[in-house]
């Protein structure tokens, strides 16, 4: 998974500093070999450093997490070790980076992305649409990456005369997507809003990434199907 993937996705109406509890904790003691700074998230998910802390110094920590955010705390240090992570100190919103420290016992790792966002996966090419079925003329490429979706719902597509589901990807900004969709023409690619909108593709053209959120449809092919007559 690609660090800029996750910093360049837009969350809105998130707290970033919102972490499940865990009932486990162990003590960490900052490395004298290292600059490791107490950090903290403010509401957009920007790493916001408090202090550095003394090498030495030792903080009771209850939860361990991998993920985007920490790999947003990598990039802000400028250490990646392939398998960084970060510790919330108990009672606070900071963390430290794992490489950074050295725990006095071992303590559960939870996956920041798996446990709160929905992700799917392309392991082949897909169409994208827009919400009223309608095709932008654009495929998101074969690709390993994880993608974001925040919507699954039943749309009528009035080319196929049928109805299918759709999960909804979640904007992501102008740019990203160069390296992942192919667009039918240059002048569509210019004129794009899939990176502002989103952009809608079929439930069984995606795979839905192993321990991420479900979601539940948000309509019936009922009433989708009752909803394109209206238009």
């Amino acid at each position: 998974m690609i660090v800029d993937l996750w910093q360049l996705s837009r969350i809105s109406d998130f707290n970033f500093n919102n972490t499940k509890t865990s009932n486990e904790e162990t003590t960490v003691t900052v490395d004298a070999n290292y600059s490791t700074p107490i950090i903290t998230f403010d509401n957009s998910g920007k790493v916001i450093e408090v202090r550095t802390a003394t090498p030495g110094e030792k903080f009771t920590v209850d939860y361990l997490e991998k993920g985007s955010r920490a790999d947003k705390v990598a990039s802000y240090i400028g250490q990646f070790g392939g398998d960084q992570a970060i510790y919330r100190i108990k009672g606070t919103n900071n963390w430290l980076y794992s490489m950074g420290v050295t725990p006095a016992s071992k303590i559960t790792a939870h996956n920041y992305d798996l446990e709160n966002y929905s992700l799917v996966k392309f392991p082949k090419a897909a169409d994208l649409y827009n919400g009223n079925g309608v095709s932008l003329n654009a495929k998101m490429k074969k690709n390993y990456e994880w993608w974001k979706v925040d919507k699954l719902v039943y749309i009528w597509i009035p080319s196929e005369n049928k109805i299918e589901e759709f999960y909804h990807l979640s904007p992501f900004t102008k740019g990203y997507e160069i390296d992942y969709i192919q667009y039918a023409s240059y002048e569509i690619g210019a004129n794009t809003t899939i990176y502002d909108k989103g952009a809608y593709v079929k439930t069984s053209d995606v795979q839905l990434v192993e321990n991420s959120i479900k979601l539940t449809p948000s309509n019936t092919p009922e009433e989708a199907q009752a909803a394109a007559m209206k238009k």
